[in-house]
């Protein structure tokens, strides 16, 4: 049972990942960027922001366990309610981290000023599309 648990927990966290390893394509695509690292970098990266993901998650379950048992007439459609508003909480933040690079990535393409890391280049030679170029 033990092996078989530890299974289900690498599959889940490997499958976990890819939904984050889209979140990050997403940022890319927010970006202009193309995907520059590599397959295992790529998801190591992934993996490392899952984890984190669920060690915060862990503790919101935490924090929701510990309100239940302070409440101890709570129903459980109460319970499954909170799953419920959980999930959706983890979605709209997935859709404002995507909001917030959009906005930002839109914001540095407005400006002339180099924003990237470093000493300052001249437009066109900063390895950022959208630090790269200005509108029209």
């Amino acid at each position: 049972m033990g092996i078989g648990v530890a299974i289900a927990v690498v599959a889940a966290v490997w499958s976990a990942s890819g939904g984050v390893g889209y979140l990050l394509s997403a940022v890319n695509l927010a970006y202009d960027e193309d995907e520059t690292r590599g397959f295992i970098r790529r998801k190591l990266l992934a993996l490392g922001m899952t984890l984190g993901a669920i060690i915060f998650v862990l503790l919101a379950i935490a924090l929701f366990t510990a309100g239940a048992a302070i409440g101890d007439h709570v129903a459980p459609p109460v319970r499954i309610l909170l799953v419920v508003v959980l999930m959706l909480w983890l979605w709209l933040t997935a859709y404002a981290v995507l909001l917030g690079a959009e906005i930002n990535a839109e914001a540095e393409q407005q400006t002339a000023r180099d924003t990237t890391r470093g000493e300052p280049r001249p437009l066109g030679r900063r390895n950022a599309v959208k630090a790269d170029s200005i509108p029209e």
